[in-house]
């Protein structure tokens, strides 16, 4: 038995470091663990919300893009509808299906970062990850509870990485797995398995490098000039009046420029196309049907303008600019005044310390350069990086974090170790640190698991689809939804304003619109139009509706006033639940 075995580790066969079995049983256990001892804590009644009633119009019949609107790709609503088919209309069916999502996330990260820093480096991007990237909104709700789809799109991708990087004994079987696993990430969200299928390929186009010159200089400047060209439309869409501002195009164009200058440097052998190929098919063979079977299904135009993208205007309407050297530095002053402030601080700078890490990354990349899983996860992290554009928050950069992290510690790792013995002997104590920091961040959240471990007060069940401990919630709103839930029960029509289509979930009644989600400026002026029409022809419809500071509610009322005002005249309000209005048909 080798010394690797008795340490318990997994060797790969390359010339990456061991993965240690425990750790990798501790991540998938451990995130497994904590998830369903929070599948009955809070709600997010908006995005949430929002896609739990999207998921049950799939279970009842209808389809994306035709019958209701969503960006999202279709995966996520056909995945959920079906475990709410097999095993019941709750909502702890979609939390189940989540944890076993982020545990396998978590697991593949582990392995991915074990590979190419070892474990010790391995255990704290895994300690960061669930510290800083999977948070607790204390009295409201855990983010990894939200049916987001690029939680399943991360994980999926991920698991395409590790097939891609089992190529050297697999062959072109690795390849095509990889491909459909990027497909089907596609399926779930678009950019993410685009973004994905760059990624391997790109690492292919280091790996097939002949630096002695047999290879051909025209492969790499293909490639190249098709990671510039994204580059450059990040470029230009960033510096646009409603774009990402110039520290955002910076952040997330610099790195991925800079890509495509190194990959100009290759000289990649031939056999670069039909890894190429491999990839290709096994996306294609998946998203191909998809799309066909949409376009048969729903209608090109909807498909196009949802799917695609093509002409949606998403981000405009969907843009926030990228915290800029001003934003940080307030947010680093306010971290004088107490926790929240530092939480604050911390969560503002992982926006600025990721992208300089994987600057620093692929600068130094080559195609002998250091692990062949490093090489894979350079390009990879700073393609997925781009899905910060349009809209550059924390949120949206929760899912992909873990790569991005294990690169940027990688980056750090390496300069220690080229500053010589002293830097090297710095690298032990910079990890316990790291790991030490992303103990503190995590305390708060001790208090939530030992609530959420209490006993339950002695009462039945307040909503039949969702046995959520109410009793935990901070908030007013949260409060009072079992009491609105109550108040529409056997409704035939339900309507809730601005984003409020939760109470569709809850109370198993149908919306009779094809938007659940009011966005500011989603709509056109036409489209207000016709949805104050149709709200005219159903009388027998209920609406719930909130004014409330909540995520984008204030500004919604102002920017679909005549949706608004169409409600206001034609529903009157009955009753006041809370701070929720309950609205029917004016006599």
């Amino acid at each position: 038995m080798s010394d690797a075995r008795r340490a318990g580790v997994t060797t790969t066969g390359t010339d990456d470091a061991p993965v240690p079995r425990g750790l990798v049983v501790v991540a998938a256990g451990g995130m497994l663990l904590l998830a369903l001892v929070l599948r009955h804590y809070g709600l997010d009644l908006v995005d949430e919300g929002t896609l739990l009633a999207q998921t049950e119009r799939v279970r009842t019949g209808q389809w994306p893009y035709r019958d209701f609107h969503t960006g999202y790709g279709p995966a996520s609503f056909a995945l959920n509808a079906s475990l709410l088919t097999l095993f019941g209309v709750h909502i702890e069916v979609v939390r189940i299906g989540l944890a076993v999502t982020h545990a396998i996330a978590l697991a593949a990260l582990t392995v991915l970062a074990a590979r190419a820093l070892g474990a010790l480096a391995a255990a704290t991007v895994l300690a960061l990850t669930v510290s800083f990237f999977l948070p607790i909104a204390p009295g409201l709700f855990a983010v990894w509870n939200i049916p987001y789809p690029s939680w399943y799109a991360q994980a999926i991708a991920a698991i395409g990485l590790l097939a891609a990087l089992t190529t050297d004994r697999r062959g072109a079987v690795a390849l095509l797995a990889s491909g459909i696993c990027m497909g089907v990430a596609f399926c779930f969200k678009q950019n993410t398995g685009v973004l994905g299928l760059a990624g391997v390929l790109v690492w292919r186009a280091f790996e097939r490098s002949e630096p002695e010159g047999r290879g051909s200089p025209v492969l790499g400047i293909a490639l190249a000039v098709a990671v510039a060209a994204g580059g450059v439309a990040i470029v230009a869409a960033g510096l646009a009046p409603e774009g990402l501002g110039p520290t955002g195009t910076f952040a997330i164009a610099l790195p991925v420029l800079v890509l495509a200058w190194r990959v100009a440097l290759l000289r990649p052998s031939g056999t670069l196309w039909a890894d190429a190929a491999w990839l290709t098919a096994g996306f294609a063979a998946v998203v191909v049907p998809l799309v066909l079977g949409l376009v048969w299904a729903v209608g090109v135009a909807p498909l196009a303008r949802q799917l695609l993208h093509v002409g949606s205007g998403a981000a405009s309407i969907y843009g926030a600019p990228y915290p800029g050297a001003s934003e940080l530095a307030s947010a680093i002053a306010a971290a004088s005044s107490g926790w929240r402030g530092m939480r604050k601080a911390m969560d503002v700078g992982w926006l600025f310390v990721l992208p300089a890490g994987q600057l620093i990354a692929v600068l130094r990349l080559r195609s002998y350069a250091r692990t062949s899983t490093w090489r894979l996860l350079v390009p990879s992290a700073v393609l997925f990086y781009v899905q910060l554009y349009p809209r550059a928050d924390l949120w949206h950069l929760l899912p992909m974090a873990g790569l991005s992290v294990v690169v940027a510690l990688g980056a750090l790792l390496h300069e220690l170790s080229n500053a010589g013995a002293t830097g090297r002997r710095l690298a032990v104590p910079v990890l316990g640190m790291l790991m030490v920091v992303a103990t503190v961040r995590w305390l708060p959240n001790v208090g939530v698991v030992r609530a959420a471990l209490s006993t339950r007060p002695p009462s039945p069940p307040a909503v039949e689809r969702a046995a959520i401990r109410w009793d935990l919630a901070s908030s007013p709103a949260l409060r009072a939804v079992p009491d609105v839930v109550h108040a529409v029960a056997g409704a035939p029509q339900l309507v809730g304003f601005p984003a409020l289509s939760v109470f569709n979930f809850l109370a198993g009644v149908p919306s009779p619109l094809r938007h659940d989600y009011f966005f500011p400026r989603l709509l056109s002026d036409a489209e207000e139009q016709a949805i104050a029409a149709e709200l005219e022809r159903v009388p027998q419809a209920r609406i719930v509706v909130l004014h409330d500071s909540l995520a984008f509610f204030s500004e919604a009322f102002a920017s679909h006033a005549v949706i608004a005002a169409a409600i206001e005249r034609d529903f009157a309000r009955v009753r006041q639940v809370g701070p929720y209005e309950v609205r029917e048909a004016a006599p």
